[in-house]
Protein backbone atom coordinates (compact mmCIF):
# COMPACT_ATOMS: atom_id res chain seq x y z
CA UNK A 1 0.00 0.00 0.00
CA UNK A 2 1.44 3.40 -1.00
CA UNK A 3 0.66 6.42 1.13
CA UNK A 4 1.64 10.04 0.70
CA UNK A 5 2.56 12.49 3.47
CA UNK A 6 3.50 16.11 3.45
CA UNK A 7 5.86 15.70 6.40
CA UNK A 8 4.85 19.05 7.84
CA UNK A 9 4.40 19.16 11.57
CA UNK A 10 2.83 22.17 13.24
CA UNK A 11 5.98 22.77 15.17
CA UNK A 12 8.43 22.51 12.35
CA UNK A 13 11.20 20.07 12.14
CA UNK A 14 10.35 18.22 15.12
CA UNK A 15 10.38 18.58 17.26
CA UNK A 16 11.79 16.98 18.47
CA UNK A 17 11.13 20.66 16.99
CA UNK A 18 13.22 20.08 17.69
CA UNK A 19 15.91 19.76 25.12
CA UNK A 20 17.29 20.15 27.98
CA UNK A 21 18.56 18.73 30.51
CA UNK A 22 21.74 18.08 30.51
CA UNK A 23 23.42 19.44 31.37
CA UNK A 24 21.06 20.13 28.97
CA UNK A 25 18.31 21.85 30.22
CA UNK A 26 19.07 25.41 29.61
CA UNK A 27 17.54 27.99 31.77
CA UNK A 28 18.57 30.96 29.83
CA UNK A 29 19.34 33.85 31.98
CA UNK A 30 21.23 34.47 28.77
CA UNK A 31 20.84 31.74 26.21
CA UNK A 32 24.45 31.50 25.20
CA UNK A 33 25.70 31.30 28.77
CA UNK A 34 23.23 29.59 31.05
CA UNK A 35 23.24 25.85 30.58
CA UNK A 36 21.89 24.00 33.57
CA UNK A 37 22.43 20.43 34.66
CA UNK A 38 19.97 18.29 36.58
CA UNK A 39 22.46 16.08 38.43
CA UNK A 40 21.79 12.91 40.35
CA UNK A 41 20.37 12.30 42.83
CA UNK A 42 16.89 12.96 41.56
CA UNK A 43 15.82 16.58 41.95
CA UNK A 44 12.10 16.17 41.32
CA UNK A 45 9.26 16.15 43.80
CA UNK A 46 8.07 12.89 45.29
CA UNK A 47 4.40 13.58 44.62
CA UNK A 48 2.76 13.20 41.21
CA UNK A 49 1.02 15.87 39.19
CA UNK A 50 -2.54 16.39 40.36
CA UNK A 51 -3.87 16.09 36.81
CA UNK A 52 -4.48 13.92 34.95
CA UNK A 53 -6.01 12.59 38.14
CA UNK A 54 -3.68 9.85 39.50
CA UNK A 55 -6.63 8.19 41.22
CA UNK A 56 -8.31 7.48 37.90
CA UNK A 57 -5.41 6.61 35.61
CA UNK A 58 -2.63 4.03 35.39
CA UNK A 59 -0.47 5.60 32.63
CA UNK A 60 2.32 4.13 30.49
CA UNK A 61 4.09 5.08 27.26
CA UNK A 62 3.76 8.82 26.70
CA UNK A 63 3.84 10.46 23.28
CA UNK A 64 2.42 13.63 21.81
CA UNK A 65 2.92 16.85 19.90
CA UNK A 66 2.74 20.60 20.47
CA UNK A 67 5.10 23.45 21.31
CA UNK A 68 6.34 25.09 24.50
CA UNK A 69 3.42 25.24 26.99
CA UNK A 70 0.64 24.15 24.58
CA UNK A 71 0.67 20.46 23.75
CA UNK A 72 -1.27 17.20 23.63
CA UNK A 73 -0.15 13.94 25.25
CA UNK A 74 -1.32 10.41 24.54
CA UNK A 75 -0.83 7.49 26.87
CA UNK A 76 -1.89 3.91 27.49
CA UNK A 77 -4.07 3.53 30.61
CA UNK A 78 -3.20 0.15 32.11
CA UNK A 79 -6.21 0.57 34.39
CA UNK A 80 -8.67 0.42 31.49
CA UNK A 81 -8.46 -2.80 29.51
CA UNK A 82 -12.20 -3.43 29.13
CA UNK A 83 -12.90 -4.73 25.64
CA UNK A 84 -9.21 -4.75 24.72
CA UNK A 85 -7.87 -7.83 22.96
CA UNK A 86 -4.35 -6.55 23.63
CA UNK A 87 -2.78 -3.52 25.25
CA UNK A 88 -5.01 -1.01 27.02
CA UNK A 89 -7.27 1.90 26.19
CA UNK A 90 -5.43 4.89 24.68
CA UNK A 91 -6.28 8.27 26.23
CA UNK A 92 -5.24 11.84 25.53
CA UNK A 93 -5.08 15.09 27.48
CA UNK A 94 -4.33 18.65 26.39
CA UNK A 95 -2.85 21.76 28.01
CA UNK A 96 -2.19 25.35 27.01
CA UNK A 97 -0.42 26.29 30.23
CA UNK A 98 2.26 23.64 30.60
CA UNK A 99 2.52 20.68 32.92
CA UNK A 100 0.07 22.04 35.47
CA UNK A 101 -2.63 22.79 32.92
CA UNK A 102 -3.88 19.27 32.21
CA UNK A 103 -7.55 18.48 32.72
CA UNK A 104 -8.36 16.20 35.64
CA UNK A 105 -10.12 13.77 33.29
CA UNK A 106 -8.53 12.56 30.07
CA UNK A 107 -10.43 11.66 26.89
CA UNK A 108 -10.64 8.02 25.81
CA UNK A 109 -10.01 7.10 22.19
CA UNK A 110 -11.70 4.25 20.31
CA UNK A 111 -8.56 2.07 20.26
CA UNK A 112 -6.57 -0.24 22.49
CA UNK A 113 -2.84 -0.53 21.87
CA UNK A 114 0.58 -0.24 23.45
CA UNK A 115 3.66 1.93 22.77
CA UNK A 116 1.31 4.29 20.92
CA UNK A 117 3.14 7.16 19.17
CA UNK A 118 1.19 10.12 17.74
CA UNK A 119 2.17 12.95 15.37
CA UNK A 120 0.18 15.90 14.05
CA UNK A 121 1.44 15.27 10.52
CA UNK A 122 -1.25 15.44 7.81
CA UNK A 123 -1.36 12.51 5.38
CA UNK A 124 -3.37 11.40 2.36
CA UNK A 125 -4.52 7.78 2.08
CA UNK A 126 -4.92 7.17 -1.66
CA UNK A 127 -7.59 5.20 -3.46
CA UNK A 128 -8.50 2.36 -3.82
CA UNK A 129 -7.97 1.97 -0.07
CA UNK A 130 -11.45 1.95 1.53
CA UNK A 131 -10.21 4.61 3.99
CA UNK A 132 -8.94 6.91 1.24
CA UNK A 133 -8.91 10.60 2.14
CA UNK A 134 -7.03 13.36 3.94
CA UNK A 135 -6.23 12.98 7.63
CA UNK A 136 -4.68 15.39 10.15
CA UNK A 137 -2.98 12.91 12.49
CA UNK A 138 -0.96 9.69 12.38
CA UNK A 139 -0.44 7.06 15.05
CA UNK A 140 1.57 3.85 15.40
CA UNK A 141 1.09 1.06 17.94
CA UNK A 142 2.83 -2.19 18.85
CA UNK A 143 0.09 -4.91 19.07
CA UNK A 144 1.50 -6.34 22.26
CA UNK A 145 4.68 -8.38 22.56
CA UNK A 146 5.04 -9.64 18.98
CA UNK A 147 6.58 -8.32 15.74
CA UNK A 148 3.28 -6.86 14.43
CA UNK A 149 2.61 -3.12 14.51
CA UNK A 150 -0.37 -0.92 13.72
CA UNK A 151 -0.75 2.23 11.63
CA UNK A 152 -3.69 4.57 12.29
CA UNK A 153 -5.00 7.91 11.00
CA UNK A 154 -7.49 10.37 12.52
CA UNK A 155 -9.02 13.79 12.10
CA UNK A 156 -10.30 14.38 15.65
CA UNK A 157 -7.83 12.62 18.02
CA UNK A 158 -10.64 10.51 19.51
CA UNK A 159 -11.69 8.30 16.58
CA UNK A 160 -8.82 6.47 14.92
CA UNK A 161 -8.99 4.39 11.74
CA UNK A 162 -6.75 1.33 11.46
CA UNK A 163 -5.04 1.39 8.07
CA UNK A 164 -2.86 -1.71 8.39
CA UNK A 165 -0.93 -4.12 10.55
CA UNK A 166 2.71 -4.30 9.46
CA UNK A 167 6.19 -5.55 10.38
CA UNK A 168 9.62 -3.96 10.00
CA UNK A 169 12.00 -5.20 7.32
CA UNK A 170 15.75 -5.50 7.79
CA UNK A 171 17.28 -5.35 4.30
CA UNK A 172 20.72 -4.54 5.63
CA UNK A 173 20.92 -7.49 7.99
CA UNK A 174 21.45 -5.23 11.00
CA UNK A 175 19.83 -7.75 13.36
CA UNK A 176 19.28 -11.02 11.46
CA UNK A 177 16.47 -13.08 12.95
CA UNK A 178 15.48 -10.44 15.49
CA UNK A 179 12.12 -8.68 15.39
CA UNK A 180 11.04 -5.20 16.44
CA UNK A 181 8.62 -6.14 19.20
CA UNK A 182 7.99 -3.06 21.30
CA UNK A 183 7.73 -0.51 18.53
CA UNK A 184 8.62 3.13 18.14
CA UNK A 185 10.04 5.46 20.73
CA UNK A 186 9.45 8.58 18.67
CA UNK A 187 9.80 9.55 15.01
CA UNK A 188 11.25 12.64 13.32
CA UNK A 189 10.83 14.07 9.82
CA UNK A 190 14.08 15.02 8.06
CA UNK A 191 14.57 16.01 4.44
CA UNK A 192 11.03 14.90 3.59
CA UNK A 193 11.56 11.38 4.95
CA UNK A 194 11.09 9.79 8.37
CA UNK A 195 13.42 8.30 10.98
CA UNK A 196 12.82 6.80 14.39
CA UNK A 197 14.15 4.70 17.25
CA UNK A 198 12.49 1.33 17.77
CA UNK A 199 12.97 -1.25 20.50
CA UNK A 200 13.61 -4.95 19.91
CA UNK A 201 12.68 -7.73 22.29
CA UNK A 202 16.39 -8.60 22.58
CA UNK A 203 17.18 -5.28 24.25
CA UNK A 204 18.57 -3.76 21.07
CA UNK A 205 17.64 -0.23 19.93
CA UNK A 206 17.57 0.31 16.16
CA UNK A 207 17.24 3.31 13.86
CA UNK A 208 14.40 2.81 11.38
CA UNK A 209 13.50 4.68 8.19
CA UNK A 210 10.39 5.28 6.06
CA UNK A 211 10.05 7.22 2.81
CA UNK A 212 6.48 8.34 3.54
CA UNK A 213 6.05 7.99 7.28
CA UNK A 214 3.33 5.35 6.94
CA UNK A 215 3.37 1.57 7.39
CA UNK A 216 6.52 0.73 5.37
CA UNK A 217 9.60 0.81 7.61
CA UNK A 218 13.05 -0.70 7.44
CA UNK A 219 15.83 -1.12 9.99
CA UNK A 220 18.91 0.86 8.92
CA UNK A 221 21.29 0.72 11.90
CA UNK A 222 21.79 -0.51 15.43
CA UNK A 223 22.39 2.31 17.89
CA UNK A 224 22.37 0.78 21.38
CA UNK A 225 21.60 -2.18 23.58
CA UNK A 226 22.84 -4.69 26.09
CA UNK A 227 26.33 -5.07 24.67
CA UNK A 228 28.84 -3.12 22.56
CA UNK A 229 27.84 -4.97 19.38
CA UNK A 230 24.44 -3.25 19.59
CA UNK A 231 25.91 0.22 19.00
CA UNK A 232 27.53 3.16 20.81
CA UNK A 233 24.74 3.61 23.39
CA UNK A 234 25.53 0.65 25.62
CA UNK A 235 23.15 0.06 28.56
CA UNK A 236 24.21 -3.35 29.81
CA UNK A 237 25.46 -4.60 33.17
CA UNK A 238 22.98 -2.77 35.37
CA UNK A 239 21.66 -4.82 38.32
CA UNK A 240 18.55 -6.76 37.41
CA UNK A 241 18.57 -5.45 33.86
CA UNK A 242 16.04 -6.92 31.43
CA UNK A 243 16.93 -4.75 28.47
CA UNK A 244 17.50 -1.04 27.82
CA UNK A 245 14.62 1.16 26.71
CA UNK A 246 14.77 4.23 24.47
CA UNK A 247 12.18 6.62 25.80
CA UNK A 248 10.87 10.08 25.13
CA UNK A 249 10.85 12.39 22.13
CA UNK A 250 13.65 13.58 19.89
CA UNK A 251 14.28 17.17 20.84
CA UNK A 252 16.36 20.00 19.44
CA UNK A 253 18.20 21.51 22.36
CA UNK A 254 21.33 23.36 23.32
CA UNK A 255 23.85 21.33 25.30
CA UNK A 256 26.96 23.03 26.65
CA UNK A 257 26.64 25.79 24.08
CA UNK A 258 26.03 23.61 21.00
CA UNK A 259 22.85 22.63 19.18
CA UNK A 260 22.07 18.88 19.32
CA UNK A 261 19.30 16.37 18.91
CA UNK A 262 18.58 14.88 22.32
CA UNK A 263 16.99 11.53 23.18
CA UNK A 264 16.49 9.93 26.57
CA UNK A 265 17.10 6.28 27.39
CA UNK A 266 16.92 4.10 30.48
CA UNK A 267 18.28 0.74 31.62
CA UNK A 268 15.93 -2.17 32.16
CA UNK A 269 16.02 -1.79 35.94
CA UNK A 270 14.46 1.71 35.69
CA UNK A 271 17.31 3.12 37.75
CA UNK A 272 17.40 6.45 35.94
CA UNK A 273 17.11 8.41 32.71
CA UNK A 274 20.21 9.05 30.58
CA UNK A 275 20.60 11.60 27.79
CA UNK A 276 21.99 10.70 24.37
CA UNK A 277 22.83 13.43 21.85
CA UNK A 278 23.58 13.80 18.13
CA UNK A 279 25.33 17.13 17.37
CA UNK A 280 26.10 16.57 13.64
CA UNK A 281 22.43 16.04 12.74
CA UNK A 282 21.36 19.25 14.48
CA UNK A 283 24.19 21.32 13.03
CA UNK A 284 24.13 19.98 9.46
CA UNK A 285 24.25 22.54 6.66
CA UNK A 286 21.49 20.95 4.56
CA UNK A 287 18.39 18.81 5.25
CA UNK A 288 19.96 15.89 3.38
CA UNK A 289 23.09 16.10 5.51
CA UNK A 290 20.96 16.26 8.67
CA UNK A 291 19.10 13.08 7.67
CA UNK A 292 22.33 11.21 6.91
CA UNK A 293 23.90 12.31 10.19
CA UNK A 294 20.81 11.34 12.17
CA UNK A 295 20.82 7.79 10.75
CA UNK A 296 24.54 7.24 11.45
CA UNK A 297 24.85 5.53 14.85
CA UNK A 298 28.41 6.80 15.20
CA UNK A 299 26.99 10.30 15.70
CA UNK A 300 24.99 9.27 18.78
CA UNK A 301 26.84 9.55 22.08
CA UNK A 302 25.96 10.15 25.69
CA UNK A 303 25.58 13.80 26.65
CA UNK A 304 29.24 14.09 27.68
CA UNK A 305 30.41 12.79 24.29
CA UNK A 306 31.26 9.31 25.59
CA UNK A 307 30.13 5.95 24.25
CA UNK A 308 29.82 2.54 25.88
CA UNK A 309 28.37 2.46 29.37
CA UNK A 310 27.06 5.89 30.42
CA UNK A 311 28.51 7.52 33.49
CA UNK A 312 26.92 9.79 36.06
CA UNK A 313 27.43 12.88 33.90
CA UNK A 314 24.82 11.56 31.47
CA UNK A 315 22.27 10.64 34.17
CA UNK A 316 19.71 13.42 34.07
CA UNK A 317 16.90 12.01 36.18
CA UNK A 318 17.00 9.31 38.82
CA UNK A 319 14.48 7.10 40.58
CA UNK A 320 14.22 7.43 44.36
CA UNK A 321 13.95 4.42 46.61
CA UNK A 322 12.33 4.05 49.99
CA UNK A 323 9.30 5.60 51.61
CA UNK A 324 7.92 8.47 49.60
CA UNK A 325 10.07 7.61 46.60
CA UNK A 326 9.10 6.90 43.02
CA UNK A 327 10.21 4.85 40.05
CA UNK A 328 10.41 6.60 36.64
CA UNK A 329 8.97 4.53 33.80
CA UNK A 330 8.88 6.55 30.54
CA UNK A 331 9.49 10.14 29.51
CA UNK A 332 8.29 12.67 26.92
CA UNK A 333 9.23 16.32 26.29
CA UNK A 334 7.23 19.13 24.65
CA UNK A 335 9.18 20.53 21.68
CA UNK A 336 10.59 24.01 22.23
CA UNK A 337 10.54 27.05 19.98
CA UNK A 338 13.88 28.06 21.51
CA UNK A 339 16.37 25.16 21.68
CA UNK A 340 18.30 27.01 24.40
CA UNK A 341 15.20 27.39 26.55
CA UNK A 342 14.18 25.54 29.67
CA UNK A 343 13.51 21.89 28.99
CA UNK A 344 10.48 20.19 30.54
CA UNK A 345 10.57 16.44 31.06
CA UNK A 346 7.20 14.77 31.62
CA UNK A 347 7.25 11.19 32.80
CA UNK A 348 5.10 8.35 34.00
CA UNK A 349 6.12 7.10 37.40
CA UNK A 350 5.23 4.57 40.04
CA UNK A 351 4.87 6.32 43.40
CA UNK A 352 5.02 5.10 46.96
CA UNK A 353 1.61 5.88 48.42
CA UNK A 354 2.60 4.64 51.87
CA UNK A 355 2.59 0.90 51.26
CA UNK A 356 5.37 0.69 48.69
CA UNK A 357 5.49 1.47 44.99
CA UNK A 358 2.31 0.86 43.03
CA UNK A 359 0.50 4.15 42.47
CA UNK A 360 1.18 5.09 38.83
CA UNK A 361 0.77 8.73 37.77
CA UNK A 362 2.42 11.56 35.85
CA UNK A 363 5.41 13.54 37.04
CA UNK A 364 7.35 16.52 35.77
CA UNK A 365 10.96 17.69 35.98
CA UNK A 366 12.52 20.96 34.82
CA UNK A 367 14.91 23.59 36.03
CA UNK A 368 12.14 25.99 37.03
CA UNK A 369 9.99 26.50 40.08
CA UNK A 370 7.05 25.34 37.95
CA UNK A 371 8.47 21.83 38.01
CA UNK A 372 9.59 21.71 41.63
CA UNK A 373 13.31 22.44 41.36
CA UNK A 374 15.48 25.51 40.93
CA UNK A 375 19.19 25.09 40.24
CA UNK A 376 21.51 28.08 39.74
CA UNK A 377 22.79 28.41 36.17
CA UNK A 378 26.37 27.58 35.34
CA UNK A 379 28.27 28.87 32.30
CA UNK A 380 29.68 26.29 29.86
CA UNK A 381 33.04 26.67 28.18
CA UNK A 382 32.29 28.50 24.93
CA UNK A 383 34.14 27.59 21.73
CA UNK A 384 37.16 29.68 20.90
CA UNK A 385 36.22 32.65 18.75
CA UNK A 386 37.80 32.94 15.32
CA UNK A 387 37.04 35.68 12.84
CA UNK A 388 37.41 35.11 9.12
CA UNK A 389 40.28 37.60 8.99
CA UNK A 390 43.24 36.71 11.15
CA UNK A 391 46.23 38.79 12.22
CA UNK A 392 46.98 42.48 12.03
CA UNK A 393 45.38 45.63 13.32
CA UNK A 394 42.07 44.88 11.61
CA UNK A 395 41.18 41.92 13.83
CA UNK A 396 37.75 42.75 15.36
CA UNK A 397 37.88 43.53 19.07
CA UNK A 398 34.18 42.94 19.64
CA UNK A 399 30.80 42.72 17.96
CA UNK A 400 29.56 46.10 16.69
CA UNK A 401 27.24 48.28 18.75
CA UNK A 402 24.09 48.60 16.66
CA UNK A 403 21.70 50.71 18.71
CA UNK A 404 20.97 54.17 20.06
CA UNK A 405 19.26 55.21 23.31
CA UNK A 406 15.61 54.13 23.06
CA UNK A 407 12.91 56.78 23.22
CA UNK A 408 15.14 59.79 22.54
CA UNK A 409 16.65 61.27 19.40
CA UNK A 410 20.40 61.13 18.74
CA UNK A 411 22.19 63.67 16.54
CA UNK A 412 24.68 61.83 14.36
CA UNK A 413 28.17 63.18 13.67
CA UNK A 414 29.40 63.60 10.11
CA UNK A 415 30.45 60.32 8.52
CA UNK A 416 34.28 60.04 8.21
CA UNK A 417 35.28 60.34 4.58
CA UNK A 418 38.07 57.77 4.87
CA UNK A 419 35.78 54.88 5.82
CA UNK A 420 32.81 54.93 3.46
CA UNK A 421 30.16 52.25 3.25
CA UNK A 422 29.89 50.71 -0.19
CA UNK A 423 26.74 49.79 -2.07
CA UNK A 424 25.83 46.24 -3.09
CA UNK A 425 22.95 44.97 -5.20
CA UNK A 426 21.90 42.58 -2.41
CA UNK A 427 18.78 42.75 -0.27
CA UNK A 428 17.93 41.03 3.02
CA UNK A 429 14.45 39.62 3.70
CA UNK A 430 13.17 38.25 7.00
CA UNK A 431 9.56 37.24 6.20
CA UNK A 432 8.55 36.39 9.78
CA UNK A 433 9.47 39.91 10.94
CA UNK A 434 8.29 41.80 7.85
CA UNK A 435 11.84 43.07 7.26
CA UNK A 436 13.33 43.94 3.85
CA UNK A 437 16.59 45.92 3.72
CA UNK A 438 19.31 46.81 1.25
CA UNK A 439 22.73 45.46 2.21
CA UNK A 440 25.75 47.80 2.30
CA UNK A 441 29.36 47.01 3.08
CA UNK A 442 30.85 48.22 6.39
CA UNK A 443 34.67 48.43 6.50
CA UNK A 444 36.68 46.85 9.29
CA UNK A 445 39.06 49.54 10.52
CA UNK A 446 41.26 49.50 13.57
CA UNK A 447 39.50 46.44 14.97
CA UNK A 448 36.01 47.96 14.72
CA UNK A 449 33.00 48.05 12.43
CA UNK A 450 31.37 51.46 12.80
CA UNK A 451 27.69 50.92 11.96
CA UNK A 452 26.52 54.34 13.20
CA UNK A 453 25.16 55.45 9.81
CA UNK A 454 23.37 52.27 8.71
CA UNK A 455 19.89 53.80 9.14
CA UNK A 456 17.44 51.47 7.39
CA UNK A 457 20.10 49.20 5.93
CA UNK A 458 21.81 45.96 6.87
CA UNK A 459 25.59 46.18 7.10
CA UNK A 460 27.78 43.41 5.72
CA UNK A 461 30.76 43.25 8.08
CA UNK A 462 33.94 43.31 6.02
CA UNK A 463 36.27 40.41 6.71
CA UNK A 464 33.50 37.85 7.09
CA UNK A 465 32.42 35.78 4.09
CA UNK A 466 30.80 37.84 1.35
CA UNK A 467 27.02 37.19 1.29
CA UNK A 468 25.96 34.01 -0.59
CA UNK A 469 29.52 32.61 -0.65
CA UNK A 470 30.66 29.64 1.51
CA UNK A 471 31.70 30.65 5.00
CA UNK A 472 30.18 32.73 7.78
CA UNK A 473 28.57 36.01 6.62
CA UNK A 474 27.86 38.59 9.35
CA UNK A 475 25.15 41.22 8.84
CA UNK A 476 24.33 43.91 11.42
CA UNK A 477 21.43 46.35 11.71
CA UNK A 478 20.08 48.69 14.36
CA UNK A 479 17.81 47.52 17.15
CA UNK A 480 17.01 51.16 17.95
CA UNK A 481 17.29 53.83 15.26
CA UNK A 482 18.81 57.32 15.82
CA UNK A 483 15.24 58.59 16.22
CA UNK A 484 14.89 56.45 19.34
CA UNK A 485 12.28 54.31 17.61
CA UNK A 486 12.65 50.56 16.93
CA UNK A 487 15.16 49.75 14.19
CA UNK A 488 15.04 47.02 11.51
CA UNK A 489 16.40 44.33 13.88
CA UNK A 490 14.32 45.34 16.90
CA UNK A 491 12.46 42.01 16.93
CA UNK A 492 15.34 39.71 16.05
CA UNK A 493 14.86 37.83 19.33
CA UNK A 494 11.51 36.52 18.04
CA UNK A 495 13.02 34.43 15.24
CA UNK A 496 12.77 30.71 16.01
CA UNK A 497 14.33 27.55 14.68
CA UNK A 498 13.36 26.78 11.06
CA UNK A 499 12.18 30.27 10.10
CA UNK A 500 13.63 31.70 6.90
CA UNK A 501 16.09 34.50 6.21
CA UNK A 502 16.59 35.34 2.52
CA UNK A 503 19.29 37.18 0.57
CA UNK A 504 18.22 38.38 -2.89
CA UNK A 505 21.05 38.52 -5.42
CA UNK A 506 20.19 39.28 -9.02
CA UNK A 507 17.53 36.80 -10.02
CA UNK A 508 18.28 34.34 -7.22
CA UNK A 509 16.99 33.96 -3.67
CA UNK A 510 19.41 32.37 -1.20
CA UNK A 511 17.22 30.83 1.50
CA UNK A 512 18.64 30.27 4.97
CA UNK A 513 16.93 28.58 7.92
CA UNK A 514 17.45 29.68 11.51
CA UNK A 515 19.42 27.23 13.64
CA UNK A 516 20.29 29.33 16.71
CA UNK A 517 19.05 32.48 18.46
CA UNK A 518 21.50 33.53 21.16
CA UNK A 519 22.29 36.37 23.55
CA UNK A 520 26.04 36.97 23.93
CA UNK A 521 28.36 39.55 25.43
CA UNK A 522 29.88 42.20 23.14
CA UNK A 523 33.39 40.72 23.45
CA UNK A 524 32.24 37.20 22.55
CA UNK A 525 33.48 36.75 18.98
CA UNK A 526 32.33 33.14 18.68
CA UNK A 527 29.42 34.16 16.39
CA UNK A 528 32.12 35.15 13.85
CA UNK A 529 33.76 31.73 13.84
CA UNK A 530 34.68 30.21 10.50
CA UNK A 531 32.22 27.86 8.78
CA UNK A 532 32.83 25.53 5.85
CA UNK A 533 29.26 25.83 4.58
CA UNK A 534 27.25 28.95 3.77
CA UNK A 535 26.07 30.41 7.10
CA UNK A 536 24.45 33.77 7.80
CA UNK A 537 24.87 35.52 11.17
CA UNK A 538 22.56 38.43 12.06
CA UNK A 539 23.72 40.76 14.85
CA UNK A 540 22.04 43.54 16.81
CA UNK A 541 22.10 45.07 20.30
CA UNK A 542 20.02 44.23 23.36
CA UNK A 543 19.72 45.29 27.03
CA UNK A 544 20.36 49.06 27.03
CA UNK A 545 21.97 50.39 30.21
CA UNK A 546 20.90 54.00 30.70
CA UNK A 547 23.52 54.57 33.41
CA UNK A 548 26.50 54.07 31.11
CA UNK A 549 24.74 54.63 27.79
CA UNK A 550 25.71 51.29 26.26
CA UNK A 551 24.13 47.98 25.34
CA UNK A 552 25.23 45.08 27.52
CA UNK A 553 24.55 42.22 25.09
CA UNK A 554 24.29 41.30 21.46
CA UNK A 555 21.41 39.35 19.95
CA UNK A 556 22.76 36.82 17.43
CA UNK A 557 20.73 34.73 14.99
CA UNK A 558 22.58 32.06 13.01
CA UNK A 559 21.05 30.50 9.89
CA UNK A 560 22.32 28.00 7.31
CA UNK A 561 21.73 27.91 3.55
CA UNK A 562 19.12 25.28 2.63
CA UNK A 563 18.06 26.28 -0.92
CA UNK A 564 18.66 28.62 -3.85
CA UNK A 565 15.65 29.58 -5.96
CA UNK A 566 15.05 31.73 -9.03
CA UNK A 567 12.99 34.88 -8.42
Amino acid sequence: MALTGDGKSKWGILVFASILLLGLMGVPVFAAYAQVTIPPPDQTGVTPLAAPDPATTNPRYLSGFGLDDAYTIFYEDRGDTAGCAFGARIYYNQTTTGAFGFAAASTATNICDTHFVVKDWPITIPAPDPNAGDYAYRGWGAVGNNPSHTFYVSNDLTNWTLISVFTFTDPGGVAPGEGVYYGFHDIVELDGEYYGFAEMNSGRTVIVHSLLGDDVWEVVASVGGLNPAHGPLHLGFFPGITGPTPTGSFLLMQVDGQLVYGKTSMPGDDSGIYLAINPPAAQAATPAAAAAAFADPANWTWRDGSTGLPDADSLILGSTAGAGGHDILETWSPPMSDPSGDWVLLYTGEYDAGGGLGNRAFGCAAVTSDCTVTIPPSAPVMPAATATRQGGADDPFSLPETGFPPGVGTRLPARPSGRPYWETSLRLLIPALGVELPIVGVPLFGGEWDVTWLAGQAGYLEGTAFPTLPGNTALAAHAVAPSGLPGPFANLENLVYGEQVVILSGGSAYIYEVRENLLVRPDDRSPLRHEEYDWLTLITCEAYDALNGTYGYRRVVRAVLVAVESR
